[in-house]
């Protein structure tokens, strides 16, 4: 028992050596970093960067350079502690970085400054705003394992454009493009421009009490050639539609769509679709399912699924769904644009499901297939 009892003294004092000397201190240890605990990210805070997050001083290169020098790292937390903090110009998201906003945070866009919507060969095919990806307040590509978080606002502001564009200013909040483990949790997005989020090409999404209100500006929330999709508790309230699940041809290839869950969502759209398929559809969908939706309103329909582009969608379930203030309920088409690259053939829709679909105050169209 003795020589049991020293044995156990002696391995408890050589991992308490080894745990003391992982640990990262407390404290600043350079300049914006924060180091949290041994097993916690280090934290970037944007201020110790140049941001003053005073509203009227550009904070768009201190975000940068912290967000560069989390990325150099290995991965960190890019804090945007409460104030408000204007974004100048485009902030560049890269691999192994969280964007957070604390309470009280704001991040608001200026009228101009940021990057110009880079060229794209296949821009016949779909319009300008599926087109670009760098005219954004904040864009990416090619990313591995980034994240928006916390209970902070982004704001358009109303100085992103929802139609035709101007080099120099944005027509979206976030832009992300050929991404793969992208997180967006509690935070809220307002007066959007097109597009509130445009995601092209991006799979292992996670999105948890997302809000998004640019009821005053277009579409809310644009999932287009995408997999392997969590949403949950989302909030979004558009002018066009809110959630809308796409396929086109900005990348020059025909790209899988599907394996998407969206459960709790509360949706309405003043001018379309609360939750649409399209009309972008180059690509087949399979997979999707939604559960616990709340439509309160859609100028159009509250489910619409069009197949215009070739693509085939299939496996569509909605179950426990109340409507209210919609045109119509349900819309399902197939149409003969096919504009896409390739020669697509006519697409097709089927094994699409309804069930428990309870509705109220609806409009002038019934349902139509």
């Amino acid at each position: 028992m003795l020589a049991l009892a020293a044995l156990a003294a002696v391995l408890l004092a050589a991992v308490g050596a080894f745990s003391g000397a992982r640990r990262a201190p407390r404290g600043r240890d350079q300049a914006g970093v924060r180091a949290v605990t041994d097993r916690g990210p280090r934290v970037f805070d944007v201020r110790g960067y140049g941001a003053l997050g005073n509203g009227r001083h550009n904070d768009t290169p201190a975000i940068n350079r912290a967000i560069a020098a989390a990325n150099r790292a290995g991965g960190g937390v890019v804090e945007l502690a409460r104030g408000h903090y204007l974004a100048g110009g485009s902030i560049h998201m890269r691999s192994d970085v969280t964007l957070r906003l604390d309470a009280g945070s704001v991040l608001v866009a200026a009228e101009s400054g940021y990057d110009a919507p880079e060229p794209n060969p296949y821009a016949r095919y779909q319009d300008a705003g599926h087109n670009h990806f760098h005219d954004a307040m904040i864009w990416g590509e090619d990313l591995h394992d980034i994240a928006f978080v916390g209970s902070g606002t982004i704001d358009g502001d109303g100085h992103l454009f929802t139609g035709n564009l101007i080099p120099g200013h944005a027509d979206k909040i976030i832009s992300l493009v050929r991404c793969r483990g992208l997180t967006i949790s509690g935070i809220t997005l307002e007066r959007g421009g097109h597009f509130a989020i445009l995601i092209n090409d991006c799979h292992d999404v996670r999105s948890d009490h997302l809000t998004i209100l640019t009821a005053s500006d277009r579409d809310g929330w644009n999932v287009i050639n995408s997999t392997g999709v969590r949403i949950t508790d989302l909030i979004d309230h558009a002018y066009d539609d809110a959630l809308a699940f796409k396929s086109d041809w900005a990348l020059g290839a025909t790209l899988p769509s599907g394996n998407v869950v969206v459960t709790g969502a509360r949706l309405s759209s003043v001018c379309c679709n609360a939750l649409m398929f399209g009309s972008e559809t180059c690509g087949s969908f399979t997979h999707y399912r939604f559960t616990d939706i709340d439509i309160t309103g859609a100028g159009k329909s509250g489910f619409g699924m069009v197949s215009m582009d070739g693509g085939h969608i299939s496996d569509v379930e909605y179950s426990d769904v109340a409507m209210s203030g919609v045109a119509g309920p349900i819309m399902e088409k197939v149409g003969t644009r096919r504009s896409c690259g390739g020669h697509p053939e006519i697409g097709a829709i089927s094994d699409i499901r309804y069930q428990n679909v309870t509705g109220t105050s609806v409009g002038t169209y019934s349902p139509t297939l």
